[in-house]
């Protein structure tokens, strides 16, 4: 059996305390350290890409608490492997842009470098993690550890009220993850099952109430969409994205929102088909307004980041449009502007912070004419 899968998750896991204690003698060269194992991830999802043939998925199956009926289960298919190519090609290439961004912001021989790119191993494996899960506590775990690291790094190295700014991140997005444990309960009350893709046989074979179903994926979605940042539930985003330091900021609108989702798809739509057949046009119309008033607050804002940031609202409104839409064609289109978009926004990010740090700071995008002449190799990457 191969282990392609394992050590994509378990690689950044492990790397991380060795990247912290690294950083103690190498200061800013600890990026090459965090930037290697990253790259070694990313050649292992490509090796999984081409071990798949013929729509076939790739299981890893390993031993926890058995006795609850769990175990540590990791899935490559045709849906999850396209998000963890993003986010590993992402981490691997934000993890050297950190390096000159870093320095620049805490100088050359800071030991603040070990504990940075220690967090941003822990980022990038909860991302991976929860793509890759096979059951819901595992999943969920992932989904957690997502949060944690990436409410530190903009605590510690965020801009403006960062300690603030980031407790309303953890908030906000941790109600949502509450919430979405309350669905999972519920789900294992009449399925005693965790596992992800069992429950959707369970579920059709059990009578269980429409009503009951719906109250459970409403959770669920409070829960994903959180993540998101779609209408309503997207208030933490922009205050985040903006005050995060860029190299986070081009990890958490590129990679992490879009998870939200996935689970949607893998989750919520192949758990409970009816209710999201019920609901789809309410889903519909809520990603339609996220489409026009994140595109319209992107057109209003003078800060750059905080446009990319209005942006990103609007690009999940179209993830959430194709997945409203219950047909194959609709849902491939969500998954790869998945992919365009976190490829994209995370070019533009780094092109935002670059500029931020060439012009000393600056943000207001109407004081910034006449930067082309000046970087050009920076306006051929946002182009």
């Amino acid at each position: 059996m191969s282990t392609f899968l394992y050590q994509i998750v378990l690689i950044p896991l492990v790397a991380s305390p060795i990247t912290y204690l690294a950083g103690r003698k190498l200061a800013h060269k600890t990026g090459w350290v965090a930037f290697t194992f990253l790259l070694y991830t990313t050649a292992l999802a490509f090796l999984a890409l081409f071990s798949i043939r013929d729509g076939m998925a790739l299981v890893e199956t390993y031993g926890w608490a058995q006795e609850l009926g769990l175990s540590i289960g990791l899935r490559a298919d045709g849906l999850s492997l396209p998000f963890v190519l993003t986010i590993c090609i992402l981490s691997a290439a934000i993890s050297i842009y950190s390096i000159p961004y870093m320095k620049h912001r805490v100088g050359s021989s800071s030991r603040e470098y070990g504990a940075y790119f220690a967090l941003y191993l822990l980022y990038s494996a909860g991302m991976l993690g929860a793509i890759l899960s096979t059951n819901l506590v595992e999943f969920y775990l992932f989904y957690e550890l997502m949060l944690i690291p990436s409410y530190l790094l903009i605590a510690q190295w965020g801009y403006g009220e960062r300690e603030r700014i980031a407790l309303m991140y953890f908030l906000w997005t941790h109600i949502g993850a509450l919430a979405l444990l309350v669905g999972i309960a519920s789900t294992y009350t009449f399925t005693h099952s965790f596992d992800i893709y069992a429950i959707p046989s369970i579920i059709a074979g059990e009578q269980v109430s429409l009503e009951f179903l719906k109250w459970v994926s409403l959770a669920m979605f409070l829960g994903f969409f959180t993540k998101m940042a779609v209408f309503g539930l997207h208030i933490w985003l922009p205050h985040a994205h903006a005050e995060a330091p860029t190299p986070i900021s081009a990890l958490l609108s590129p990679a992490m929102i879009g998870i939200g989702g996935y689970a949607t798809v893998r989750i919520t739509f192949t758990f409970f088909p009816d209710v999201f057949e019920a609901l789809s046009v309410y889903l519909a119309f809520w990603a339609l307004v996220t489409i026009i008033y994140g595109g319209m607050m992107a057109l209003a804002q003078d800060d750059i980041k905080r446009l990319l940031a209005y942006s990103s609202i609007s690009q999940m409104g179209y993830i959430l449009f194709g997945i409203s839409s219950q047909n194959a064609l609709g849902m491939s289109g969500s998954m790869f502007h998945y992919v365009s978009h976190g490829l994209g926004k995370g070019l533009l990010f780094m092109v935002a912070g670059a500029i931020i740090l060439q012009t000393n700071g600056l943000r207001s995008i109407k004081k910034m004419g006449g930067l082309a002449s000046k970087m050009p190799i920076t306006t051929l990457s946002a182009i």
